[in-house]
């Protein structure tokens, strides 16, 4: 064997290792891109709210309505829900239709296993919490209007909004 044909023998298999290394470095580099676009991925998923419960009730001559609700940090990243008010669509007997805004009360109805929500609501990594947020309904509203949906509107300190609606509310009566 000739010194060239030696030197163009190891030229191949380094060329071959080359290659190998390259192949190789591309593969891994594909696993961490999709390991970073999933993480990615799991850190935009939205907040989520669920219904559990809703009551009208009377304290001290106001009327308040109280939410029993549950949001869910479905993210792998902590979130945080900075604003919580609660949106009561109603009209009037000539058909004219309104919206009141109103913000949560330090409330809870009588004989309630669940806590009070209190703002702001701070979520860990994949996180859920529940509890009552209640709002007083101003007497005057209440008289004139007829209530025909209540939206509960939370927002998170990114500014994504979480809806969550009801159209049936119990009354819980005067004992």
């Amino acid at each position: 064997m000739t010194l060239e044909l030696k030197i163009s023998i190891l030229s191949a298999l380094a060329a071959l290792g080359s290659a190998y290394w390259a192949w190789n470095s591309a593969r891994t580099a594909r696993r961490a891109l999709a390991l970073t676009e999933e993480d990615a991925a799991s850190k935009r998923e939205a907040l989520k709210s669920d219904l559990i419960n809703s009551l009208r009730w009377q304290r001290g001559g106001c009327e308040y309505i109280s939410i029993s609700c549950s949001y869910t940090n479905s993210s792998s990243y902590p979130t945080t829900i900075e604003r919580i008010e609660l949106v009561a669509h109603g009209f009037d007997l000539a058909g004219a239709g309104t919206q009141l805004r109103l913000p949560p009360e330090n409330e809870r109805p009588d004989r309630s296993d669940f806590s009070l929500l209190s703002l702001p609501l701070n979520f860990q990594a994949r996180a859920t919490l529940s509890g009552w947020i209640t709002f007083r309904l101003p007497a005057s509203w209440v008289s004139r209007y007829i209530v025909d949906k209540y939206e509960l509107v939370a927002t998170t300190w990114s500014g994504q909004k979480v809806l969550l609606e009801t159209h049936i509310v119990m009354r819980q009566g005067n004992e």
